[in-house]
């Protein structure tokens, strides 16, 4: 990545590096790259069923419900249409098709049934319009939309949490890109990656110049740190420093020793890798300007010869032929030059004791003197040696109409050329300029959100418009290349042949821009049967159980008081006038319990737990997440809650019923909003509970591919969750993981984590080898096994459990087993949290 202006280059680490940005601009429509993905271009799941399942057969028959109702309806209108005109319609029918005649006869049923087959065309009809819809919104909006800019140094920490808690980083980049060995990516691949995960799902051209100088540092750790892994570490080897590095070097030292004066440290030397690793550089790394370049440089040139022959009269070239006699003028002026040299010896022996000033202004007249009389002279060289009318004059005159002709006839020939010389000339120009006032608002914009007063006051609209056109800037600009690589190509024959073809980059899991893959259309019997038995019962059956259904902003959730009683309830009643309207937690021993579901059809199934939870005696919140529970069509691309929203609609609904903090449950999905409570709104979190969470290691690919990147099972129950709409928009578009991964540093209550061994979406075992490097001590599940506070010292200690030989959320088939421990372990930590 190299250009040769000064003010777009800056240096990092010694390396020079690009501030606006591309290495050779590849076009980001999908096809120029590679095809679009479709479904049928996935890998089937592992341990695919498929048609060997009863599920195979019980979808296939609810999918056959559309076209059954289509051709229905088809029957009916063709029906209808013979019995209207019966003379014309209904006679051809009867004598050249009396079979088609008979079947429409047949096909007669009530009006409720023909009104249901319309209903169910009409709404397959909608709801492929919803899809196409969804799929047509910009992939970039939506993930500036789905929460705002991350500051510089948040993801400078960010980053450097996830180099230490990964342990082999070739593996997970190599991951990333579908298991490509690492030695196949370049440079400009990785900044793509790393600029798509770690920059909110931008492109190198949306990067400010700080952004540009974070991204190669960036890129330059992993580079340390896969050579550390592949290579090992040796101690540092002490290099010479030059004066400035040293004075650098001292000051360091001296404001280091005076913010650690009261402590000893011990000094270590220093461990660097025993080789480095660098990705290789792409075999095209220039800006796409080569041939554009030619085509400039061509249409210069013939300007200047223009000038030199086609632009002077012939009137003005015989003048200057009349006006030109070398012989006698150089004679004349060797005659002058040495008497002028004779004035000048004698000038400077009178003018020695002069300054050097009066000396030097003395020669400067003499110097123009001469010069002019030069100038005088050469206007008189042609005459002396050619003569008006001889046979010299004539042939120069014959050689000046001949060098006259033969121009105009290259330029006839090149009209063409410079034609499209001055085109890509003028279309560069244009383009340019608006590249660069697209970059500097972008610049202001970036700097005007990263202001604390007015972060996140820029709309994602109006920030997703503007970066649109610096990509469609730098596309014009790559067409505009590819314009001249084809001109001067027919021109000269010579392109094609001699060089290098255009190499794209390696594909990689960008789930946020490929198309939605493994939507499902089901029909409208199918939802309304699924909904009724799953979200009625559930009303009915939260209703018994004490269960009050509210709202508070986006979110519906239920709410139950608890039936915990205090021991000092008779004391508190004389002083209610005095008491604030908030429950002290830790008095009551009373903290209420916040429990938020996964991707599934809803809380319904996991009332086993809600039971366990209702035998604690404390209040119970349980929010719905309807964008993930299936089957909700009418959802639309909002639906998704961003973290700010989560962190003040869960704060807002505990102080609704007066309590100031809660203990977190969450499964799957909803583990995303115990990391959002944690890490944004952590004076409300009493204590967290993780089951099968996704929030931990994230940044391995495992949950992405897993997920979007393999073909849905129809041989399973999951496979309806799977293909479903706003559960896949979701996970595609709305999923902000920069916001969602967490760290066991950023976690300050009691917390336990629940891992399941076979988990096909979480990288249990990456989670598991992480906890243990952080010193969590992990357990295997036993069924009845009881967490004692005894046994913990830190009151905001981290424990795990893994249930072995469990898959995602199997948990849930085996109540008896696992309930249990799961409700005491919360309510351990309850305690924990309530401890003085």
């Amino acid at each position: 990545m190299k250009r040769s202006s000064s003010d777009n280059t800056t240096t990092t680490n010694n390396k020079k590096m690009t501030l606006f940005p591309a290495v050779y601009y590849y076009s980001k429509s999908s096809s120029s790259q590679h095809p679009v993905l479709k479904t049928n271009d996935l890998p089937h799941e592992p341990n695919h069923v498929g048609m060997k399942s009863p599920y195979y057969f019980l979808w296939a028959s609810v999918f056959a419900v559309v076209p059954v109702a289509y051709c229905y309806i088809a029957l009916i209108l063709l029906r209808e249409v013979g019995l209207y005109w019966h003379d014309t319609v209904g006679a051809l029918l009867q004598e050249y098709t009396p079979w088609v005649w008979q079947l429409l006869q047949l096909s007669k049923a009530s009006r409720w049934m023909e009104l249901w087959c319309c209903f169910e065309a009409l709404f397959f009809f909608g709801l492929k319009c919803h899809v196409y819809y969804l799929s047509s919104r910009d992939p970039l909006e939506q993930s500036l939309s789905s929460a705002p800019f991350m500051k510089h140094h948040e993801r400078a920490l960010l980053w450097h949490r996830m180099m230490d808690a990964e342990s082999n980083p070739a593996e997970m980049i190599s991951g990333w890109f579908f298991d490509q060995p690492i030695e196949a990516l370049t440079t400009y691949d990785v900044r793509e990656f790393i600029t798509w995960s770690m920059f909110e799902g931008r492109n190198q051209e949306h990067l400010t110049r700080q952004e540009l100088q974070q991204l190669q540092e960036f890129v330059e750790m992993l580079e340390y740190k896969i050579s550390e892994h592949w290579y090992g570490t040796r101690p540092e080897v002490e290099s010479s420093m030059d004066e400035q590095e040293q004075q650098d070097t001292i000051v360091e030292e001296e404001e280091s020793s005076e913010e650690n004066s009261q402590e000893a440290k011990e000094t270590t030397p220093k461990m660097v890798p025993r080789k480095m690793f660098h990705f290789p550089e792409p075999t095209e790394h220039e800006p796409p300007n080569f041939f554009s370049n030619l085509y400039e440089s061509y249409r210069r040139s013939y300007g200047t010869y223009k000038k030199m022959i086609v632009e002077k009269s012939p009137m003005d070239m015989n003048k200057n032929l009349m006006n030109f006699h070398p012989v006698e003028d150089f004679k004349n002026f060797m005659a002058s030059t040495t008497q002028q040299i004779l004035e000048a010896e004698e000038f400077y022996s009178k003018a020695a004791s002069q300054t050097a000033e009066s000396a030097r202004q003395a020669a400067t007249e003499t110097a123009h003197n001469i010069s002019t009389r030069v100038t005088q002279t050469t206007n008189h060289m042609y005459s002396t040696i050619v003569q008006p009318g001889s046979a010299v004059e004539r042939r120069l005159q014959q050689t000046q109409t001949q060098l006259i002709h033969a121009f105009s006839v290259m330029k006839e020939s090149m009209t063409e050329r410079l034609e499209t010389a001055k085109f890509l000339a003028g279309q560069r120009k244009i383009i340019t300029q608006q590249l660069r006032g697209y970059r500097e608002m972008l610049d202001r914009l970036r700097f005007a959100d990263n202001s604390s007063a007015s972060q996140g006051v820029i709309p994602s609209q109006q920030m997703a418009a503007l970066m649109r056109r610096i990509t469609e800037s730098n596309q014009a600009l790559e067409r505009l290349e590819a314009h001249a690589k084809s001109a001067f190509d027919q021109a000269t024959g010579f392109v094609a042949q001699h060089t290098t073809q255009q190499q794209p980059p390696q594909r990689y899991a960008k789930y946020s821009s490929d198309p939605l893959l493994g939507i499902a259309m089901y029909p409208l019997g199918f939802h309304l049967l699924l909904l009724g038995a799953t979200e009625l019962p559930l009303r009915v059956m939260m209703h018994r159980k004490g269960f009050e259904r509210r709202s508070i902003g986006p979110v519906n959730y239920y709410f139950h008081p608890g039936t915990h009683v205090d021991d000092d309830d008779d004391s508190d009643d004389e002083d209610d006038d005095n008491t604030s309207p908030f429950h002290d937690d830790h008095n009551n021993k009373n903290t209420p319990l916040v429990f938020v579901h996964g991707i599934g059809i809803g809380l319904i199934t996991y009332q086993p737990l809600i039971d366990a939870m209702l035998q604690s005696g404390r209040p119970i919140f349980l929010p719905e997440l309807p964008f993930v529970s299936g089957f909700r069509p009418w959802q639309g691309p909002n639906a998704v809650l961003p973290p700010a929203v989560v962190c003040s609609t869960m704060t807002a609904m505990l102080a609704t019923h007066g309590y100031l903090k809660g203990a977190f449950c969450g499964h799957s999905y909803g583990t995303s909003w115990l990391s959002y409570m944690c890490k944004y709104a952590p004076t409300a979190v009493a204590a967290l509970l993780f089951l099968d969470p996704i929030c931990f290691c994230l940044h391995a690919p495992r949950l992405t591919k897993k997920f979007v990147y393999h073909r849905p099972d129809p041989g399973t129950i999951s496979y309806i969750i799977r293909t479903d709409l706003i559960v896949n928009w979701t996970i595609q578009r709305s999923f902000p993981w920069a916001w969602i991964i967490l760290f066991t540093e950023q976690i300050h209550v009691p917390c336990a984590v629940f891992l399941s061994e076979q988990d096909a979406l979480v990288p249990a075992q990456k989670v598991e080898e992480y906890l243990r490097h952080k010193d969590v001590p992990v357990s295997d599940f036993v069924p009845g096994m009881k967490f004692d506070n005894d046994d913990i010292n830190d009151q905001a200690a981290v424990t795990g459990c893994v249930f072995r030989g469990h898959g995602h959320g199997d948990w849930t088939d085996y109540p008896t087993d696992t309930v249990p421990v799961i409700a005491d372990c919360l309510q351990n930590l309850c305690d924990r949290a309530e401890q003085d």
